[in-house]
């Protein structure tokens, strides 16, 4: 699969991927590559659930500052920590629920 067919297919304008490629310092031939393609299917993935307006800028503040020599990969660590500080999160708020029919 290619770039805009995966794009497409997560629901992401090609034309927007593609600048998101520009952003993460990622070349058409590093799609050859599958963990290359693969972290990139999961940046898009994460990146979708923010607005369009701010994609850019997640991007921009995860790596501005910071001796990066692998973008995707950098913000890639990112969304994964994300996610699971998200699904911890959820996690902790569930077991609160269940505490407080304890404590009542």
């Amino acid at each position: 699969m290619d770039a805009n067919g995966a794009f497409t297919d997560l629901g992401i304008d090609p034309i927007e991927g593609t600048e998101l490629m520009g952003l993460l310092n990622i070349y058409p031939d590093d799609l050859s590559n599958p963990t290359k393609f693969n972290q990139l299917l999961d940046v898009v993935d994460y990146v979708k659930a923010v607005p369009v307006s701010a994609r850019g800028n997640l991007i921009r503040r995860v790596t501005v500052g910071k001796h990066v020599d692998d973008v995707l990969a950098h913000v890639w660590g990112y969304t994964q920590l994300r996610k699971e500080a998200e699904h911890l999160e959820q996690t902790l708020k569930t077991k609160r629920q269940e505490l407080s029919y304890y404590e009542e």
